[in-house]
């Protein structure tokens, strides 16, 4: 078609740079969508900046008004909204409660179903979420001794768009970037580190090799391989109706609320402040509901949700198992210990679910048919902690019907000083394995205890990556057993 227009072969790379800035290789983008956004736009031609960076800006106005109610290290895997409470479940065990949720995860998210709903999202919605696309994106950072460079340089092969990003901002260094998407950040992406010295070649060709002899650092942004991103930003694909995005943004019952960028209807999709639009959008959604406002439990004082079912055994599984919940009431909680009583003789609480296991002591006497799980995490205000049990019976034989007897406790935990992530699993009668998340590059300490008061070093370790697994003999649940991980 390019040819028959009488365009050239050697404008394809400025063809695909004025495509990537709309997210997507030319091929990939559809007509009629992206010509809605261009004429709903109404934010001006120019780039708008700060100086000390968008960072500063989310530092000092959002995250200093909410305080702290913001809770890390908490990924949404499951919302259900089947009842006048929504729960909002993470994959910590922890279940937040609440009337309204808003939902601000990347359109990826939703498209690679990476949370479950229950009940299932419209289908209408879920066709729509499809049809919007959202592919790789990168931006690669150099640091330059001198300017060599032009402040914006389009129609390379390789990066088909750099600019200088340090022009405007308050500082004297010099940082050039390259902002690639689609195939062509997919290519890069698979290079790793090595996009870096391939796109200083690219350089090195148009400016006669200043950019290597200028070279001071380099660093990647990949947001393909950010792990609850996976893309840059959303665009107009091929197929999208003018009417998907409003499809998306459309709450659920009154209950579930849509905002990001790929939800903005005004023609403001992929950018920062049309995000911000539609978070204030849906949050005056939510005001004018007329629901009923967050009402605390009439309780303060954490308990324990019992089991609605005997433990079970998967058929992919050896152990048998079942969870319990601990609910906060009006009081949060810093961590918990909850003991397990009345499990028989010759039925051993192997795993907990992630969380530090060990037999139950009083008089520095292990009580025969109890265990106990500290959990040093904290729990916040109207919220609950799933704890799952599994049992393994000795000779393998079937599971006796029993009633186990459970009573929480708070504990003081510091913060940093255990990993909540730390899971004791068992593999067979005569193995077990210590499993943790961990921080590439640091030191680790693993601890033992018989009575959770005196502790003895196991080894210490360097990590190498993000997942730790230590397999040694014996049975997880025997004896008076804790494990801790110290970090520093």
């Amino acid at each position: 078609a390019l040819n028959r227009m009488g365009v050239g072969a050697g404008a394809t790379d400025l063809i695909e740079s004025a495509a990537g800035d709309r997210g997507a290789p030319a091929a990939d983008i559809g007509l009629e969508a992206t010509r809605l956004d261009e004429y709903q736009w109404s934010s001006g031609l120019a780039d708008f900046k700060y100086r000390d960076g968008l960072a500063t800006m989310v530092t000092n106005t959002l995250v200093a008004e909410v305080g702290g109610q913001v809770v890390l290290n908490s990924a949404v895997e499951g919302i259900d909204y089947s009842g006048d409470t929504i729960g909002v479940r993470c994959t910590n065990g922890i279940t937040h409660f609440g009337h309204h949720v808003i939902l601000t995860v990347p359109i990826t998210m939703l498209k690679k179903r990476r949370i479950s709903f229950t009940p299932a999202l419209p289908g209408t919605k879920l066709e729509a979420i499809d049809r919007i696309g959202m592919g790789p994106g990168m931006k690669i950072f150099f640091k330059f001794r001198t300017k060599f460079f032009d402040e914006i340089l389009a129609g390379g092969n390789l990066c088909p768009y750099y600019y200088e990003a340090s022009y405007g901002k308050a500082t004297s260094e010099l940082v050039y970037v390259a902002f690639v998407m689609g195939d062509k950040a997919a290519h890069l992406s698979s290079l790793g580190n090595g996009a870096i010295p391939a796109l200083l070649g690219e350089l090195d060709g148009i400016y006669g090799g200043a950019a290597s002899a200028n070279y001071i650092g380099g660093f990647i942004q990949d947001w393909s391989k950010e792990p609850f991103v996976e893309g840059a930003y959303s665009y107009a694909a091929v197929g999208m109706r003018p009417t998907d995005r409003q499809t998306v943004s459309a709450p659920v019952a009154n209950k579930l609320f849509f905002a990001g960028e790929a939800t903005n209807t005004n023609g403001h999709s992929q950018t920062v402040h049309g995000a911000m639009e539609t978070g204030q959008r849906e949050v005056q959604r939510v005001l004018g509901n007329g629901a009923p406002s967050l009402r605390p439990p009439g309780f303060a004082t954490p308990r324990v949700v019992a089991p609605s079912e005997p433990p079970h055994r998967p058929s992919d599984a050896q152990l048998y198992e079942h969870a319990v919940a601990v609910e906060t009431g009006s009081a949060a909680l810093t961590g918990f210990e909850l003991e397990v009583r009345g499990v028989p003789a010759g039925i051993v609480l192997a795993n907990a679910s992630g969380h530090l296991l060990g037999g139950a002591v009083t008089d520095d006497r292990r009580r025969i048919d109890g265990y106990t799980v500290r959990y040093s995490a904290p729990v916040p205000v109207w919220a609950s902690a799933a704890v799952r049990l599994q049992y393994f019976v000795g000779g393998g034989g079937d599971l006796p019907a029993f009633t186990p007897r459970f009573t929480v406790r708070e504990i003081d935990s510091s913060p940093g000083s255990l990993q909540s992530s730390l899971e004791i699993g068992e593999i067979s009668n005569s193995q077990f394995a210590v499993r943790s998340a961990v921080t590439p590059g640091a030191r680790h300490r693993l601890q033992s205890s018989a009575d959770l008061r005196r502790w003895v070093d196991v080894f210490s370790f360097v990590a190498a990556g993000h997942w730790w697994e230590w397999v040694t003999e014996g049975a997880a649940g025997a004896g008076e057993r804790f494990y801790r991980l110290l970090t520093p």
